[in-house]
């Protein structure tokens, strides 16, 4: 008689918190070659946002009866939601400004994240 040995693999969940970090970070170092791939990934980065807010709302309910405030992840991820949409509106507002954002930006800044990021800069507000 044979016997085979199995391992048990448990799989534990990421928290979509941690993707949406893992896509920002992965936005910092990935070139921009259009405006309209950094709206698309600005436009993913808020989905991403709103999942995590959602998720983080129900995994961090307070106690009923008492008087104790929501994990400070929750209100980090809400600080991180209204900064993304801020930045999603002004890349929005650069794209039909018709700025040359291009020549704007640094060589090494000119990436997803950063675009976003410096797009209220780049429209001089």
């Amino acid at each position: 008689m044979v016997t085979i040995s199995r391992k048990i693999i448990s799989i534990i969940p990421v928290e979509i918190a941690t993707v949406y970090y893992q896509a920002r970070d992965r936005g910092m170092v990935t070139k921009c070659s259009s405006i309209t791939q950094a709206q698309d990934y600005w436009d993913y980065l808020v989905s991403l946002a709103y999942e995590a807010t959602d998720y983080l709302r129900e995994a961090t309910v307070p106690p009923k009866g008492g008087c104790q405030p929501r994990d400070p992840a929750y209100y980090a991820m809400q600080r991180d939601v209204k900064h993304t949409l801020q930045c999603k509106d002004n890349l929005n507002a650069l794209a039909k400004s018709g700025t040359d954002w291009k020549k704007a930006l640094p060589a090494g800044y000119a990436t997803l994240y950063n675009l976003g990021e410096l797009a209220t800069e780049l429209l001089g507000k």
